[in-house]
């Protein structure tokens, strides 16, 4: 609703909304937000809910039979909320003209959706194209027009129609007017009055014809040049890796061509997430393949230390394709469990193994030990893995938001221990049947192998039972120590030594200034005070040094006449906003904490006078939300403003 004021777009729109849409079956919670220009509802669904688009034709069906919206305000746009990640953002910045860039823009734009795989892309920080026709109100009385019927004019002559067939006995001609219009120039070739005498007034010859970008003041710069944002999204059936990849030697290739002074570059990876998870993920996995191989043939038996250490990359990727075949994906909460569930995936194979071993070592048939050794544990074995499939079960049944996104974890972590007792029941005798031999005498495994059994039993007699034995004399007093380890344990958590955080909070690599200026500031003003923060911004990497010696500032993105928290959310608009967010060399090569870095610039940047709110921080990196949130709530809005600016005063 252009021009109007946030409390009139509340009672304009909202509250009508609102009050069409409460009651609706499904509906669990409706939140409104009303700012300068623009009202958005998002309406919540009880989680019982199987269909969400029959509750969104509800909502569709009592929208439009609202009859009392104001006449210039346009018809709202009711749509499903769905799950677009964002992968990355193409900076296109330097000297040149709004026009410039966001034509560039769009031409970047038509490129990356004709790459297989990229099917989100979206053009921001410029504004959108728009031809705008100013006539007077004289001109329109000279002609005996009125706004209404120019505008009825113009409306029904820039349209295509068909007007049908005509069909002869050897052919067919369709009729069709094409009426379009897609320039500025076009428009003012349209034909508005055709007098008696046959002269055309055309719009050119009453009205001024604009043809350039809406009439708002957003504006994007990137490091301190204009800047138009190309940005990247996927599906949840999209890879991000590649996606990622591809747009980055696009972007590299597309560089080489561009006007001089003209420069792109990526922004806001947040592909890299997901690499640096896969990395520790695979790292650890060989770490862990290592170590178990290591270890069991120091003790065991180097073929034996193979075929249980295959069990890890096997049990893997059998979890994988369940979780694949179930509708997921390999993802951050995929591999987060994949990560927690590595250091027990062979357990049960040790235990499966090192039975089979021992069967071997006292003379039995390597088949028939194989069979029996197996057979012997497997009760136990199947009885250990289910105990722990039974302890993430419960992750099944959290409700709400988190408790969507949380499904997936215990899905890939029982997966992987299902497939892990598998294996070690059903595959890995079978290998050990066939392929396990005792050391030959006389090689270096077979000497290392008598070393190691002599340490092995030295410690056995001389240290673990002589202990085992006093443990067992001394049964209450281990007894008393257990308990007294039970209650010491819930008394460091009670008495807050140890600190519980469901979702700690994570160094960022982004950190943002928020400037709001009071309702109806010019955007110069707004503009000079960013222009401020940015050379506060600046001014940083003199203050600080990083580690490796790089700077730690890498870019920094300013978004004037709007402020934006997450993907493409505005949360508030208009000429007095404006956001500053700058991009930080990685935590791990920074060496220095986000916060450090925000408590400086805060101080370079100073007051800045006439400023409603000036707020510095890091962008968050982790679902938990804010730690405290008060909400008031009350029909009075000045007195809602009064209670918390009060509640404000006192914290």
């Amino acid at each position: 609703w252009k021009g109007a004021s946030p409390e009139e777009v509340e009672e304009g729109a909202c509250i009508k909304i609102e009050e069409a849409i409460t009651g609706i079956e499904g509906i669990k919670k409706i939140t409104s937000t009303a700012i300068e220009n623009s009202c958005t509802l998002v309406a919540d669904l009880e989680s019982s809910v199987g269909d969400a688009r029959t509750v969104m034709d509800d909502i569709k069906n009592a929208v439009d039979r609202i009859d009392s919206f104001p006449d210039d305000i346009e018809r709202p746009v009711i749509s499903e909320v769905k799950r677009i990640d964002q992968v990355l953002n193409l900076a296109l910045y330097g000297d040149a003209s709004e026009v410039a860039l966001r034509r560039m823009a769009e031409g970047i734009k038509d490129d990356l959706l004709a790459m297989a795989g990229i099917s989100q892309v979206a053009v921001s920080g410029v504004r959108n194209w728009e031809i705008a026709i100013e006539v007077s109100e004289p001109t329109l009385r000279r002609y005996g027009l009125t706004f209404e019927k120019l505008a009825d004019t113009i409306r029904k002559n820039v349209l295509d129609l068909t007007g049908g067939d005509i069909r002869s006995s050897d052919q067919r001609i369709r009729i069709r007017t094409l009426g379009k219009r897609y320039t500025g120039l076009e428009f003012e070739n349209l034909a508005i009055l055709t007098r008696t005498d046959g002269t055309i007034l055309r719009l050119r010859d009453i009205a001024r014809v604009v043809d350039g970008f809406e009439d708002t003041d957003k504006s994007g710069r990137f490091n301190g040049k204009n800047a138009a944002l190309v940005i990247i999204n996927k599906t949840g059936d999209e890879d991000a890796l590649q996606i990622a990849e591809m747009v980055k030697t696009y972007a590299a290739r597309k560089q080489k061509i561009l006007p001089k002074g003209i420069f792109l570059s990526p922004w806001a990876d947040t592909s890299r997430l997901i690499e640096d998870r896969l990395d520790l993920l695979l790292r650890n996995g060989r770490i862990g393949l290592v170590l178990v191989f290591l270890s069991l043939w120091l003790f065991l038996n180097v073929r034996l230390s193979f075929w249980v250490a295959m069990g890890i990359p096997v049990s893997l990727m059998a979890a994988l394709g369940f979780v694949t075949f179930s509708g997921g994906s390999l993802n951050m909460i995929t591999m987060f469990a994949f990560i927690m569930v590595l250091g027990i995936l062979v357990d049960d194979a040790i235990v499966v193994a090192e039975n089979i071993h021992s069967r071997m070592k006292k003379g039995e048939d390597f088949l028939q030990a194989a069979i029996e050794g197996a057979y012997e544990v497997a009760w136990p074995v199947v009885g250990t893995v289910t105990t722990t499939i039974v302890a993430f079960m419960p992750l099944f049944w959290v409700e709400g938001t988190i408790g969507k996104f949380m499904a997936i974890l215990p899905l890939a972590i029982i997966a992987a221990l299902i497939a892990s007792l598998i294996e070690s029941l059903f595959i890995l005798p079978v290998h050990l049947g066939h392929w396990l031999r005792p050391p030959r005498e006389g090689s270096f495994s077979g000497r290392l192998r008598r070393r190691i059994d002599r340490f092995v039993d030295w410690w056995v007699k001389r240290i673990y039972l002589p202990f085992l034995g006093f443990c067992l004399e001394a049964r209450y007093l281990v007894i008393a120590v257990a308990i007294a380890t039970f209650a010491v344990t819930i008394g460091l958590t009670a008495g807050g030594h140890v600190r519980f955080l469901f979702f700690p909070s994570f160094d960022s690599d982004f950190i943002q200034a928020r400037i709001l200026f009071p309702e109806g500031t010019p955007i110069t003003l707004t503009s000079a005070a960013a222009r401020r923060i940015e050379e506060s911004v600046r001014s940083l990497e003199s203050d600080f040094r990083s580690k490796t010696g790089e700077s730690i500032v890498r870019h920094y993105f300013t978004i004037l006449g709007e402020q934006v928290s997450g993907p493409n959310k505005s949360v508030a608009e208009g000429s007095n906003a404006a956001q500053v967010i700058v991009e930080l060399l990685p935590a791990e090569r920074r060496g220095i904490p986000s916060a450090a870095i925000v408590s400086r610039w805060r101080e370079k940047t100073g007051e800045i006078p006439d400023a409603v709110s000036l707020a510095f921080g890091g962008t968050q990196v982790h679902p938990g939300g804010k730690a405290i949130e008060i909400r008031f709530t009350g029909a009075d809005m000045p007195s809602l403003r009064r209670a918390a600016e009060a509640l404000k005063s006192e914290l």
